[in-house]
Order: structure tokens, then C-alpha cells, then sequence
């Protein structure tokens, strides 16, 4: 929901997973947010880097 007479906007980061796009009047949903938490490559590099692994 937009407050009504919202005319500025302002964002950082990781926190701008709102619904922002219909103050720009596009007419659009915001794209999915990467989940890469669940992605086993990441996994893995979280896991060398966090154990200082050096890689092969």
C-alpha cells in the first residue's frame, strides 16, 4: 500500500524488497529476490571460506 501524497522515495541495499514500483508508475511487479542460500555452489564456497580451504 502507497501512502496517499507520497511523492519521495528512498532505499538501501538488501532492505528494498518492497513493493516500490507503483510509485514509479510502471505498472510492474519488482523481479524475485536471488535465493542464493539454497544454491549448492554457494554453499560450498561459504563452506571453504569460512574453513580457509585454498583451492585445488
Amino acid at each position: 500500500m502507497i501512502p496517499k501524497g507520497t511523492t519521495n522515495l528512498g532505499l538501501m541495499g538488501q532492505f528494498c524488497e518492497l513493493p516500490v514500483y507503483g510509485l514509479l508508475g510502471l505498472g510492474r511487479e519488482p523481479p524475485a529476490v536471488y535465493q542464493g542460500k539454497f544454491d549448492p555452489r554457494v554453499l560450498f564456497k561459504a563452506y571453504r571460506a569460512l574453513h580457509d580451504l585454498q583451492d585445488a
